[in-house]
């Protein structure tokens, strides 16, 4: 009589982590780094971005040309 051969679920793997895997390199990818760098990256794009729409505004020159007025 050949009984059925009972595995232990950590050798199925069941209840494991998910590994996410880089497709051109096949190493693991570590998602929260990723993210981490993402946010940084936004929050310096952000930065800039803020910093060019304030000089988009024309600020210096309109000072500029209201002293010239006054003088």
């Amino acid at each position: 009589m050949n009984l059925p051969v009972q595995i232990s679920d950590e050798l199925l793997g069941k209840n494991a982590q998910t590994v996410v895997r880089d497709k051109t390199t096949g190493r693991r990818r570590d998602l929260d780094a990723e993210r981490a760098a993402q946010a940084e990256t936004d929050a310096a794009i952000a930065a800039t971005t803020a910093k060019y729409d304030a000089w988009n505004k024309g600020q210096v020159s309109t000072l500029f040309m209201l002293f010239m007025f006054l003088w």
